[in-house]
């Protein structure tokens, strides 16, 4: 009695899903999860501010909302560390109408280069940078 190669092709299907439903994954660190569930939040921030006052507000409070530009490989050589750069969004890019995009426009590349600019290190309760790089720590 010869095995078919729909028999064989079913039977390989069913063995791949035994493995991964049986526990075949590769699992997140322990410590990346609850670093992760420790920065998101349950409820709707405050409303954003500029760069410029979250550095004079991050005195007072361990906690601001900004809003901007991540920039992931500023900090390259920091492998390892929770650190990103953050750029402010310039609000009036839309100088060229309709389908005018601020990322090809000289203009806005211009203002955009000379817009403010924040490191931002994400900590633990010690206050020591999470190990580990932003984009797998954040849904990003």
């Amino acid at each position: 009695m010869k095995i078919g190669s729909a028999f064989k092709t079913r039977a390989f299907v069913a063995i791949i899903c035994i493995a991964i439903f049986s526990g075949c994954t590769v699992k997140e660190d322990p410590k990346l999860i609850a670093g992760r569930t420790s920065l998101l939040l349950n409820t709707k921030p405050e409303p954003a501010t500029t760069i410029g006052i979250a550095k004079e507000k991050i005195a007072e409070s361990d906690q601001v909302v900004v809003e901007g530009w991540l920039d992931l490989n500023a900090f390259a050589g920091q492998d390892g560390k929770a650190v990103v750069m953050v750029r402010e969004i310039l609000q009036d890019t839309d100088h060229g109408g309709e389908g005018h995009d601020p990322s090809s426009c000289p203009f806005c590349k211009r203002r955009m280069e000379a817009a403010p600019k924040a490191a931002v290190v994400f900590v633990d309760e010690d206050n020591k940078a999470l190990p580990f790089k932003v984009d797998k720590l954040l849904p990003i």
